[in-house]
């Protein structure tokens, strides 16, 4: 969202979930963060095809480019 400030934690949130190279497991997130996350657009769900895996957050490019905006 435009005029929400990203705080450090929220920062290094995003940034495990950029990190996960199969996208981080939803269970391993808090439920506040997730959503803040997926609200904002900076992630997406990936349901995986066999049901006894676990939902997956991926991060979009908009969660790249917030990432890379902070680190300037």
């Amino acid at each position: 969202k435009k005029g929400h400030e990203m705080t450090e934690q929220q920062r290094k949130w995003l940034d495990l979930v950029r990190m996960s190279k199969d996208g981080q497991r939803e269970d391993l997130l808090p439920p506040k963060v997730a959503r803040w996350m997926e609200r904002s657009g900076y992630v997406d769900r990936r349901i995986p095809t066999n049901p006894s895996h676990y939902e997956r957050f991926v991060i979009t490019a908009a969660g790249i480019a917030a990432l890379s905006e902070l680190s300037r």
